[in-house]
This record gives structure tokens, sequence and C-alpha cells, in this order.
């Protein structure tokens, strides 16, 4: 194999992992912090009868808050399974709680 051929398939590879790698992080949809509010108080989420705000009472910002943490998607996914009994797969519920925990900051 020429120099040149292998130039082209080393930067088709190296294009091609940029484009992998930056969309490994982007798995869910934007986020909306006025719709995550009205979501850590609805009781939706799951099949129990409870909220985001039955354990968080104040909004997120106590004792069991997550503002200021780097990784919570996960977190948030352990509560409506766990806690609320619901679907941890609401991409877009996760998106906007996320959303609304991030801008107490």
């Amino acid at each position: 194999m020429k120099t040149k051929d292998i130039a082209i398939l080393t930067s088709f590879v190296a294009i091609l992992l940029i484009q992998i790698v930056g969309c490994a992080g982007s798995t869910l949809p934007p986020g909306d912090a006025a719709r995550g509010k009205a979501l850590f108080a609805d009781t939706s989420l799951g099949t129990n009868g409870k909220s985001c705000n039955t354990c968080h009472t104040d909004l997120g910002r106590g004792e069991k808050s997550l503002v200021g943490k780097k990784a919570f998607e996960h977190t948030i996914r352990d509560c409506i399974q766990a806690a609320l009994q619901g679907d941890p797969g609401q991409e877009q519920a996760v998106s906007d709680l996320k959303a609304y925990i991030e801008s107490l900051k």
C-alpha cells in the first residue's frame, strides 16, 4: 500500500472516530427547565402516586440534592424506576429534570 493511500485511510478512520465519540455524549434530547420543574412535582412519572418532590421536599435543593453534582442522569433514572416505580427510559422527562436541577445552581 502506498504512503498516500495509508494517509487517506488514516484520515478517514480519524474522522469516523471523531464523529462516533462526539455523538456518544449527546444521548438526551435538549431539556427544558420549566418542564422539569413541573415534572418534579408530577406524580405521573411513576405508578405509585409519588413525585420527585415526595423525597426531595425543597425542590431539589436540600439534603438529597443533586445540585452541583456532575453526573446525575443515572440518578434521575434510578429515582424514576425505584422510588416512583416508573419507566426510567423517559428520555425527555430525564432531560427536562436534569435541566431543571442544573438551573438551581
